[in-house]
């Protein structure tokens, strides 16, 4: 009998073979998922903003995965719904779904009034109009405009200005700098290494020494220099929980 060309064997695969190829390949994805949410949570407790750019260095850094590659996985993890695509003037940044707050009902009150002061802090130490804002809470934490939502905003507003945590200049809202008699306590204890430079106290990147601020949540800190926060801005962290 003729003995048939290797090159037009047929390649011989088997079932547990197909099986063991899938598995391998949804491991990877699996990995890649969740390297992707490590770097945005990362990104984030630098109190930076997880856009494409940032992330890709991320992964580059700490995983060896290329742009390409990373951009490839970070669509399809946006198309599975693992992780949240956000667009802010124009440019896009991405969340990780666990950490965006529940839009069902209200917010807890507490909460809302950090939401409020830190998008004060973060748009305009001059003040902002009661509809910046909102969008920018809208935008910050991906959140479906309602109208449920504005009332309490409006509602938690009014008290903030009766309490006088608030400042109401004309149109615009301000936040008071006015330490708190009350300070509560960290919910995590604060890092005492700045996320950005490593550096200490004793040590910024220029070899100086610079106090660190510190998130009153996650316990991430970093040199006012490195977040290149003015001295104002510095002010109004330290005088209650950030």
């Amino acid at each position: 009998m003729p003995r048939v060309p290797r090159k037009h064997r047929a390649p011989v695969r088997s079932y547990n073979d197909d099986n063991d190829n899938e598995e391998s390949t949804t491991d990877m994805d699996e990995d890649m998922f969740k390297n992707l949410l490590s770097s945005i949570r990362r990104i984030k407790g630098q109190k930076q903003r997880p856009g494409e750019e940032r992330i890709c260095s991320a992964m580059t850094l700490k995983f060896g995965a290329t742009p390409e590659t990373t951009m490839e996985y970070l669509e399809k993890a946006v198309q599975a719904g693992r992780v949240v695509k956000l667009i802010n003037k124009g440019l896009p940044s991405y969340r990780d779904p666990d950490s965006l707050p529940s839009v069902r009902g209200l917010f807890n009150p507490s909460e809302l009034c950090r939401m409020i002061k830190k998008s004060i802090l973060m748009m305009n130490l001059g003040g902002c109009t009661l509809r910046e804002i909102e969008d920018h809470i809208y935008s910050e934490y991906g959140l479906p405009r309602s109208s449920e939502f504005s009332e309490q905003l409006k509602s938690v507003i009014g008290k903030l200005l009766d309490q006088h945590k608030l400042e109401k200049h004309g149109r615009l809202l301000k936040v008071p700098i006015e330490p708190l008699e009350d300070f509560p306590p960290p919910k995590v204890k604060p890092s005492s290494i700045c996320s950005f430079c490593l550096g200490t106290v004793e040590h910024n990147r220029d070899s100086r020494s610079e106090q660190l601020v510190s998130c009153h949540e996650c316990g991430n800190s970093g040199h006012p220099t490195c977040l290149k926060y003015s001295p104002e801005l510095v002010k109004r962290i330290m005088a209650e929980p950030w």
